[in-house]
């Protein structure tokens, strides 16, 4: 036999051993892995589940002795969560266990290895409680994590979804209308930041990607981001739609008829404000049946909007409804809830945009700079960050940054200051 071919409509991945533990399961998902990316490739990752078998099966063993549900490698992104830990009557995990081990050490930098494990898991993802549990701690991790981690499962609950509030200012308690995070009781002995056990080594990270316990896949990264701020008082962008033409396409010319196109405008900016200048045109467009916008007509469009209502800034021109510019600062978050993004990150206002990157360090406390730039545009809906949309978030960031709704911490990281302190 010189070759074999193997077809498979699913991925070896996809066979999940906390479910099934038949001993034909695992050669199934070790052979398919095998196919699709080589022999050496699959020994080479048995040699490490080897290496910290004794580690993990040492933590596992203490919580299950206790009665708790214990699931490993749970989620299907480049981060797994090592140990997830539920009550044998509840369907959803509560508390995400990290070891440390090859995969964490492998880690090329600090952030990749320490940047966002309470600012994803917690914070963004929602899980109540994370531990984290040290291989040279191993022996007191056994008692640590069997006696907090039972005390606090049983009470612990996953913050529910709130009514979008639509405003990012921000409180003495935080951000307005955010669901208050559960934080590590006293059950636990130490401060969100502080491993298990032995405090020696700083802890492993999850990538940004990174999901509820639920498996998560590449398509749903940025919709569970985008979730997540819902959860924390954003709103659902709504789109403006019209069922019938406004008018005839002459009526949006040079002297036609411009309290016609007033009115289609003051309809948009009711349903979209702030727009960008260049995406109101083309909507107004649209609302006339013109499939191509010249530039007479963009600026007849451009001529029928009140001077008051345009704002200008380092990222583009910007319109606001009537009386909307002078409260700027309160503008409310919008994220898509649908599989298609609306609207680019340029056609953004920055203001809105550094809003939802206030509401984001709230969650996270505090958030490496590149990091910030990575999930604002994923909770806009955005997955691909080019230079060009990165350059755009950067100018939105600076003028965060200037204006004190962000700061920028000694080690890199960016925070919401309490403006109310």
């Amino acid at each position: 036999r010189k070759e074999m071919v193997v077809f498979s409509s699913f991925e070896p991945e996809e066979i999940d051993l906390n479910r099934a533990k038949a001993i034909g399961l695992l050669h199934l998902r070790e052979f398919l892995a095998g196919a699709k990316r080589g022999m050496r490739a699959v020994e080479d990752d048995h040699s490490i589940s080897l290496s910290r078998d004794s580690h993990r099966a040492d933590v596992r063993s203490a919580l299950e002795a206790r009665g708790l549900k214990v699931g490993e490698d749970v989620g299907l992104s480049p981060f797994r969560i090592d140990l997830a830990i539920t009550t044998p009557e509840d369907p959803e995990w509560r508390v995400a266990v990290l070891l440390d081990g090859p995969r964490w050490r492998d880690r090329s930098t600090v952030g990749d290895r320490d940047g966002l494990p309470l600012a994803v898991l917690q914070g963004l993802m929602g899980w109540p409680h994370v531990v984290r549990v040290w291989l040279s701690g191993r022996a007191g991790a056994r008692h640590a994590c069997r006696d907090d981690i039972e005390e606090v499962v049983p009470t612990t609950t996953r913050p529910e979804p709130t009514a979008p509030a639509g405003s990012t200012r921000r409180s003495k308690g935080g951000l307005v209308g955010a669901p208050a995070m559960s934080r590590p009781s006293a059950a636990l002995g130490r401060s969100k930041d502080v491993p298990a056990t032995k405090p020696d080594r700083p802890a492993p990270s999850p990538e940004p990607s990174a999901q509820e316990p639920a498996a998560l896949t590449e398509d749903s990264a940025e919709r569970s981001v985008s979730e997540s701020m819902l959860r924390a008082g954003a709103r659902a962008f709504e789109a403006y739609t019209r069922s019938r033409p406004a008018g005839e396409i002459e009526h949006c010319a040079p002297g036609g008829d411009s309290r016609r196109v007033r009115r289609v405008i003051e309809e948009i900016l009711e349903k979209e404000a702030p727009i960008e200048l260049g995406r109101l045109a083309s909507l107004v467009a649209r609302a006339f049946q013109i499939g191509r916008l010249h530039s007479s007509r963009r600026e007849f469009i451009e001529s029928c909007i009140e001077a008051s209502w345009r704002t200008s800034d380092t990222r583009g021109d910007f319109v606001w409804a009537s009386g909307q510019a002078e409260e700027r600062s309160l503008t409310p978050v919008r994220v898509p809830t649908g599989e298609d993004t609306e609207r680019t990150i340029e056609q953004i206002a920055t203001e809105e945009v550094i809003n939802a990157m206030q509401m984001i360090c709230q969650l996270a406390q505090s958030i490496p700079r590149e990091q910030l730039l990575q999930v604002t545009a994923n909770a806009f809906g955005i997955r691909r960050v080019t230079q060009g949309i990165q350059e755009s978030l950067r100018l939105a960031l600076g003028e965060g940054l200037r204006a004190g709704t962000l700061r920028e911490l000694s080690d890199g990281k960016i925070e919401a200051p309490d403006l109310t302190s």
